[in-house]
């Protein structure tokens, strides 16, 4: 199984634990401590909801990849941190990023309905939602990172 191919089998929930225990989701600016307590959380909910039953020695990895989802821009969110990253291209699920100017191929990294429920995440956490009469944003995250993404029927 690749990470969060089925999204929306943990994230409602999920969600569902953190609101029923008044515990927040830490915003962008979240210092990497706030971070690393929200993982904690999250893979402690991943126990108590059972979600880990399927997840074949993956929980950890899926319980990071699902909080940095809540957190951000999702499976992407780790190469923000990563040296001279400017820009990223998501097609297809495949995925590529230009690092010094130079396009790095990074391969498939979930399925396009994960990537076109993200961009929906990102442009709401933005406050403007993707709509088929809006069908393109452009989002600065936190350190001006730019987050643009289209969705059919551009």
């Amino acid at each position: 199984m690749r990470l969060l191919d089925n999204w929306d089998h943990f994230i409602p929930p999920l969600q569902a634990y953190l609101l029923a225990r008044n515990l927040p989701i830490p915003g962008w600016q979240a210092a990497t401590q706030e971070v690393e307590t929200f993982v904690h959380l999250v893979l402690k909910a991943f126990v108590e909801l059972r979600l880990d039953a399927a997840l074949d020695g993956q929980l950890q990895s899926v319980a990071r990849e699902t909080a940095l989802y809540l957190l951000g821009i999702g499976v992407l969110q780790r190469y923000l941190d990563e040296e001279g990253v400017e820009d990223f291209l998501v097609s297809n699920g495949h995925a590529q990023i230009e690092r010094h100017g130079r396009i790095e191929e990074i391969g498939p990294l979930a399925s396009n309905e994960y990537f076109y429920q993200l961009a929906r995440h990102v442009a709401e956490l933005a406050g403007k939602p993707l709509k088929a009469v809006n069908p393109s944003v452009l989002v600065t995250l936190p350190g001006k990172h730019r987050f643009a993404a289209a969705i059919p029927p551009l």
